[in-house]
């Protein structure tokens, strides 16, 4: 019998990109963390394949956090959040260009006829540009209040009933936070979310108001109480230096003059073409170029961040993996020591029948299910039970245990990665298998060609230990398949 997802053979799916696989691995930790901390942690295992080199330890973490994430269906929850993410994203996008066309046409809207320049001004382009300044002087820090209010969405987006699981859903979006967090990546993020709404807002702004301007005639207006001719003078004409440079024109002073007296329908055709003209300019020149210059700031910031984001392995979780990679050249941690009431069942030969067959902790490149086992094409094995998931996280050892309990076996063959270093939590899950079977025999499974001579000493004595017989210490994998077959 085939165990495992669905009674069938895994088929692992790889994370879309790389900061998936780092998004994963964050979630993984952040896990673990919360279960050594937890009444019924278990132990907690910082040993690494010998073969793993110090440049390839981020590498192996990611690889170990894509088996843990596949077993607990991390991967499906992600890219439902992801999914999720992007919906909201394009509401908001959707939501900006919107606003900018009500925008628009309040000031060109169906009922009017007579622009007033100043109003105008303010409201295309004043709170823009008050926005850009807040963004410039603090609100940059948080990615800026449109950004934030995305986030806030997706964290408290209502899922399916089969897709709430919040404390999972917690730890993905805590994990994404800290990820991002480490290398200000998060920053610009929102940060170009947050101008990406801005700019479309803007250019539904611009393209409603030349839509209106080409279908339509309108009167330019200057009104004021107090102020005299001169001032809108410099200010229209200070106002309308820089986009001259790009073309636009700058309306005179007899322009000036007759938008002052109010008079709409006597100004010329000339004058109305050189308000629009100022208009337009103004828009563009001074609020869509700068918030398309920060926006392609954030967006470029967002990407070399994106590039260079690796692992904190210093942190928590990772830091034990660091330490344990000195270990694997040759220092022995005296914790692999096993406590002296740690001791397996003893065999009772009349229990159980059948044989069953686990791989525990088996890293790349050793193959798992093993070759042979799974005819190909077929659902039978020539093993009672074969757990074809690698057994790694707690959630994987418990349904192991309470299959095993369901239906006990008579040989239970448990296969460990011989590279790796004998840990309490995987002796101490070896004695809680023994009470499951008749009897119970280790494989040390080791790469071709690879020498684990060293580590295989310390699994002897650490096997030894417990009250495994020498006999029931496997090395040789055709021996190990044999027995597990004979006794199926």
């Amino acid at each position: 019998m085939l165990v495992g997802k669905g009674n069938s053979l895994i088929n692992r799916t790889t994370p879309a990109s790389r900061f998936e696989a780092l998004w994963l691995a964050e979630t993984i930790r952040l896990q673990e963390l919360e279960s050594r901390s937890g009444v019924h942690a278990m132990s907690f295992s910082a040993n690494l394949p010998a073969s793993v080199q110090e440049a390839d330890l981020e590498q192996w973490l990611l690889n170990r956090a894509q088996r843990h994430a596949h077993a607990q269906g991390l991967s499906e929850r992600m890219q439902a959040w992801t999914h999720s993410a992007r919906l909201l994203l394009f509401i908001l996008l959707f939501f900006s260009i919107l606003s900018g066309v009500g925008a628009a046409f309040g000031f060109f809207g169906s009922d009017v006829r007579s622009v007033n320049v100043i109003w105008t001004l303010i409201g295309l382009i004043g709170v823009h540009f008050l926005a850009l300044l807040l963004w410039l002087f603090g609100g940059r820090l948080s990615g800026g209040l449109l950004a934030r209010l995305w986030f806030w969405g997706i964290a408290h987006w209502p899922r399916g009933r089969q897709q709430r699981d919040f404390g999972i859903e917690g730890t993905l979006v805590k994990a994404l936070a800290r990820l991002m967090q480490g290398n200000g990546l998060g920053q610009w993020t929102l940060s170009s979310i947050t101008h990406s709404a801005w700019l479309l807002a803007l250019l539904a702004s611009l393209c409603t108001m030349l839509l209106a301007l080409s279908l339509r005639s309108y009167s330019f207006v200057l009104e004021t109480t107090i102020l005299s001719e001169g001032v809108f003078t410099d200010f229209v004409v200070g106002f309308g230096y820089l986009p001259s440079l790009l073309g636009f024109t700058v309306p005179d002073s007899s322009m000036i003059a007759s938008a002052l007296t109010g008079d709409g329908p006597a100004q010329s055709e000339v004058a109305r073409r050189a308000w629009a003209s100022w208009l337009s300019g103004g828009l563009i020149v001074y609020a869509i170029l700068p918030r398309f210059l920060v926006w392609a700031i954030s967006l470029l910031r967002y990407f070399l961040l994106r590039a260079r984001l690796h692992l904190d392995l210093n942190a928590p979780g990772f830091a034990e993996y660091a330490r344990g990679h000195e270990s694997s050249r040759g220092i022995v941690d005296a914790a692999n020591t096993p406590p002296p009431n740690l001791q397996i069942a003893p065999q009772r030969q009349s229990q159980g029948q059948g044989s069953a067959l686990l791989g525990l902790e088996i890293g790349e490149p050793l193959q798992w299910p093993p070759q042979g086992l799974v005819p190909q094409g077929q659902e039978n094995s020539p093993v009672g039970q074969l757990f074809t998931e690698v057994v790694e996280s707690r959630e994987q050892r418990r349904e192991v245990l309470q299959a095993l309990s369901a239906r006990p076996p008579r040989a239970l063959l448990v296969a460990c990665d011989a590279r790796l270093s004998p840990d309490r939590g995987s002796l101490r899950y070896l004695v809680e298998l023994s009470a499951c079977a008749s009897e119970l025999r280790i494989w040390l499974m080791q790469a071709k060609g690879e020498n684990a001579t060293a580590r295989s000493g310390l699994w002897q004595e650490s096997l030894t230990g417990i009250g495994l017989s020498p006999a029931a210490i496997m090395t040789e994998d055709a021996d190990a398949l044999a027995w597990v077959s004979q006794n199926a």
